[in-house]
């Protein structure tokens, strides 16, 4: 009789153990997801700047999902992924905005010209494609439907922190300095780009359960950043006569620049 109320305790607790472990599979989920998304930036000074290009980007990363109801989940993660867009300058070519490049290296004034290599070639900007790499952390609110067949659909909405970690440029322009082959590719503008960036992500999309807690999902989501994607100041884009400049000239700065980033991507991946 002992043997057998010990036995039955141990039962109830492997019982007991299963259920727990299953409820905490159904609060939450971790899985991967690939993200292509076509990308721009949106100018503010419309006079100044067009909107020109939309590149496509990948990203990749962690999905966590957390449940806060039998409805309403958390998802967040962290992963890795591209941005940017192309911009074109209105006012050039008429105007001489643009920078210094030495030996294919932007050069930044801070402030003056003087002093610097008579043999540096002044670009006239007219367009300036940038590709910029960020660490994407999203906090979105997941508000499920109950499972139809073996499909489950949600709405989202929340937002995204991006922390750059590279900032490029493929530059179009005239050189006016000199005859030289100019290489206007891959610059280094990191010190161009904002290091933090925030905005909205709404979308929606649907899971498809494969097997117990495992699922693929997609989503097709909206970014719209809040934030500058570029520094409101540039550090070497200016408006003024190279001559004048090269003989020791203080430099003008340019129109303030503001561009809102831009996304529309689609997330696939799966959750375990």
């Amino acid at each position: 009789m002992k043997k057998t109320l010990i036995a039955l305790f141990c039962l109830s607790l492997l019982g007991i153990g299963k259920n727990t472990f299953a409820q905490d599979d159904k609060k939450f989920h971790f899985g991967l997801a690939i993200e292509p998304s076509v990308n721009w930036y949106s100018p503010t000074e419309k006079r100044d700047f067009e909107s020109a290009k939309s590149p496509l980007k990948f990203a990749f990363g962690l999905v966590t999902d957390f449940a806060l109801s039998e409805n309403i989940w958390l998802s967040t993660g962290i992963g890795l992924g591209g941005g940017g867009g192309k911009i074109n300058y209105l006012e050039n070519p008429d105007d001489n905005i643009g920078y210094f490049l030495n030996e294919n290296d932007i050069i930044e004034p801070d402030g003056s010209y003087a002093g610097i290599d008579t043999t540096s070639d002044f670009i006239s900007l007219t367009s300036r494609e940038y590709k910029a790499q960020y660490v994407q952390i999203p906090f979105t609110l997941k508000m499920k439907t109950k499972e139809i067949g073996m499909m489950t659909y949600f709405g989202q909405f929340g937002a995204d922190i991006s922390v750059n970690t590279r900032g490029r440029a493929d530059d179009e322009g005239t050189n006016l300095s000199s005859t030289n082959n100019t290489d206007l590719t891959d610059l280094n503008i990191g010190s161009e780009m904002q290091p933090l960036l925030l905005g909205l992500n709404v979308g929606g999309g649907a899971e498809y359960n494969i097997s117990g807690s495992t699922s693929l999902f997609f989503s097709l989501n909206y970014h719209y950043g809040f934030l500058n994607a570029v520094k409101k100041t540039s550090k070497h884009l200016v408006e003024l006569d190279p001559i004048a400049a090269l003989a020791g000239g203080n430099a003008t700065a340019y129109t303030p620049q503001k561009f809102n980033p831009m996304a529309i991507s689609l997330k696939i991946g799966v959750l375990f």
